[in-house]
């Protein structure tokens, strides 16, 4: 069974979710007011090209609602009370003040080129490392190939978190192989602050995503992890299926 970049995610996240996943088990998220907010902030990020590009971030909010619109369509579970919570969640002038700064930064048009995709959910997969995964863009800057990934939670003080470093280094091993291209380094957005990231992948972190992907290879096998002991339990979709194979297993010690 082939491994995909998302599994590698799911694993820093918890081993055990990755077993449950690997058993068939889907991992549904729960329609809340917070995965709500992750759905327009993405759907937002993509429109932050054009808005740079027409010079008008002001459009900003009437792009947030327009999302918000379809999202309403998209998904019939959602409630119009529901969608407008968390718009008024989310900091409108804290994301345009970020990417003023951005713009101010690093000029416009080379921002742009950091954000416009050569590629958007281009799949890939290695046969010789026997992983699978398609990143939210594939930029072209100078000759390069790069990996860019959208997020849309709280942002590290620098570099990146550990999940999003992996998953880079994963999509880095990826585009080397699909593409002859050597990837060094990576970009990430965080939406929630019009903020955009060039970080360096290192050949540390590829070591790293390699060494997890072998670990998922054992769980795939059918070898059950031992759970972390930081982990939020009560609010996994698996906490039930978890508890009985701890009962389970404590039959036979």
């Amino acid at each position: 069974m082939t491994v995909r970049v998302s599994d590698l995610v799911l694993y820093l996240s918890c081993p055990r979710q990755a077993y449950f996943v690997s058993r068939g088990h889907r991992l549904d998220r729960a329609i809340t007011t917070e995965y709500v907010e992750h759905l327009l902030l993405k759907e937002l990020a993509y429109r932050f090209p054009l808005l740079i590009q027409n010079d008008d971030l002001s459009e900003l909010p009437a792009h947030l609602s327009s999302i918000a619109n379809d999202a309403l369509g998209d998904l019939g579970a959602i409630e119009k009370s529901q969608i407008m919570k968390t718009i008024s969640n989310i900091d409108v002038d804290g994301i345009m003040a970020g990417m003023e700064s951005a713009i101010d930064t690093l000029g416009r048009d080379a921002l742009l080129q950091r954000i416009v995709p050569w590629k958007t959910g281009h799949q890939m997969y290695s046969k010789r490392l026997d992983i699978t995964g398609r990143p939210d863009k594939l930029v072209l800057i100078d000759g390069e190939i790069l990996p860019s990934i959208i997020k849309t939670g709280n942002k590290p003080e620098y570099r990146a978190w550990k999940d999003e470093m992996i998953q880079l280094a994963a999509y880095a091993l990826l585009i080397e192989e699909a593409f002859n291209n050597p990837v060094n380094h990576g970009l990430i957005e965080y939406a929630r602050y019009g903020e955009f990231r060039d970080v360096d992948i290192k050949q540390a972190d590829k070591r790293m995503a390699l060494r997890i992907k072998s670990k998922i290879q054992k769980i795939i096998d059918g070898t059950l992890p031992d759970k972390p002991r930081r982990v939020p339990c009560e609010s996994c979709a698996f906490i039930d299926l978890c508890r009985v194979k701890k009962s389970l297993l404590s039959r036979f010690f």
